[in-house]
């Protein structure tokens, strides 16, 4: 992890203040603005700053990148020092820096506190609606969906993001006490004949636009144009090699098709499509290439 020693300047009066960060530069000076607005008046002369001349009225530069803390700490304190950014007149540091120490996050104690505070918070029912209600608002927000589409996009445009994404997945569902665990919550959620209702309600919405359908289909049609395949059958193959994977399949079909609401439901959702002529036309086409593949395949044997 690198760290970077920054330095914030009024331009106007020369004063100037010094810190260290993990993240970039300007997402720490952005942090700094935002705590400006919470922040009351009194001691903490920078933040007061901030708020009286304005964001505008400072400039900003690195001073130093460094491979470990103990580094960034040894040169924030030299450059405090160096500028005199302690006293009033030069800066708005208050403290000679340097004291700067890992998050506890980082600590498996620290972690187990906070998960244990966040059950506590949601064993609570006020709290769990609270929480949906504010996510339902900020995801009923059309500006904001695009915003963290947008980020999203562009996140995972960089190779080495997916790298870290896709090792991180790897890590977490090669435990099998975590996949464990996984599984239940999936099974609770959908023991609650309520949740399944509002679960397939969500889902029937979500497909009744037209927007949604389309971006849905052109995963799709990317994710069957790619000709490197390879990968996702030899997955499958390797899955359903496995006895008890090919039992668990069978039980499950089987529980599917012997509920009767489920078939009828399945029978007037595929009636319904087939009314459609545009789709009967797709499915045709759809079948006369599976049809073709299978002869070629059969042919090249």
């Amino acid at each position: 992890m690198k760290w970077t020693v920054y330095c914030h300047t009024h331009v106007e009066s020369g004063r100037r203040y010094i810190g260290l960060t993990k993240h970039t530069m300007l997402q720490r000076w952005n942090r700094h603005v935002y705590n400006s607005k919470s922040s009351k008046d009194g001691r903490w002369h920078f933040p007061n700053a901030i708020r009286k001349y304005g964001k505008e009225a400072f400039s900003h530069e690195v001073l130093g990148i460094c491979n470990t803390l103990e580094e960034a700490n040894v040169l924030e304190v030299e450059k405090i020092a160096e500028f005199d950014t302690t006293n009033p007149e030069n800066g708005f540091n208050l403290k000679p820096g340097g004291s700067s120490t890992p998050h506890p996050v980082n600590t498996p104690e620290f972690r187990d506190k906070l998960s244990a505070g966040q059950k506590r918070r949601f064993s609570n029912p006020l709290e769990r609606e609270k929480s949906k209600a504010a996510s339902l608002k900020l995801w009923n927000n059309s500006e904001m969906r695009v915003k963290l589409s947008e980020s999203q996009k562009k996140r995972f445009q960089k190779p080495e993001e997916l790298a870290k994404s896709s090792a991180a997945s790897k890590k977490l569902f090669s435990d099998p006490e975590m996949r464990s665990k996984m599984s239940l919550i999936q099974r609770e959620r959908f023991i609650d004949p309520r949740k399944r209702k509002e679960l397939s309600e969500a889902q029937l919405n979500r497909m009744g636009d037209p927007e949604y359908r389309e971006r849905m289909l052109a995963g799709f049609r990317k994710q069957n144009s790619n000709p490197d395949r390879s990968k996702l059958s030899a997955a499958q193959k390797k899955r359903f090699s496995n006895p008890s994977e090919i039992a668990k399949k069978s039980a499950a079909s089987r529980k599917l098709c012997g509920d009767t609401n489920y078939r009828m439901k399945m029978s007037e959702k595929i009636n319904k499509l087939w009314e459609d002529p545009e789709y009967r036309k797709r499915f045709k086409l759809a079948l006369a290439v599976a049809r073709s593949l299978r002869s070629s395949r059969i042919m090249a044997d």
